[in-house]
């Protein structure tokens, strides 16, 4: 399980580095990928926006595929990140602002996301305090994971 987390981690890091660096510097070829107006500037500012939290998306994706273990509350919070993502998509899809097409492949790699850190959460039998300290430690965790701790 923990290859498949550090693979689908790692694809998703250039998932959403090319979508970052698409999203800030050729927004116009981006918009038109998902069939909007290209033209319109508040749309290409808000896509310029987007770019940087992708970009932060991208970079939480990369702590967790090089060790899911010692970067577990990255891994949590990239799951919690997802189930939000996937709750906006299906929202503006049922509200007809977009179509299926233009969401459903973000939404499969959600859904992936979701499934995987909680499978990958339940069978390390980590509890969210075991990330509190930062160190790695607790049920499931690899000794190389620990960090030292100041007393």
């Amino acid at each position: 399980m923990r290859r498949l987390v550090r693979a689908l981690f790692g694809f998703n890091v250039f998932y959403e580095g090319v979508a970052a660096l698409m999203s800030m510097f050729t927004p116009r070829l981006f918009i038109s990928m998902y069939g909007a107006n290209p033209d319109d500037h508040m749309i290409r500012a808000l896509f310029r926006l987007m770019g940087p939290q992708a970009l932060l998306n991208a970079l939480i994706c990369g702590l967790v595929a090089i060790d899911p273990d010692r970067y577990g509350l990255m891994l949590l919070i990239r799951g919690l990140l997802a189930v939000l993502i996937l709750f906006a998509e299906v929202l503006v899809w049922a509200t007809g602002e977009v179509s299926a097409g233009q969401v459903v492949i973000d939404m499969v790699m959600q859904v992936l996301l979701v499934v995987v850190v909680t499978v990958y959460h339940l069978q390390t039998g980590r509890r969210v305090a075991d990330y509190s300290n930062g160190s790695g430690s607790g049920p499931g965790s690899s000794p190389s994971s620990t960090l030292p701790t100041g007393s």
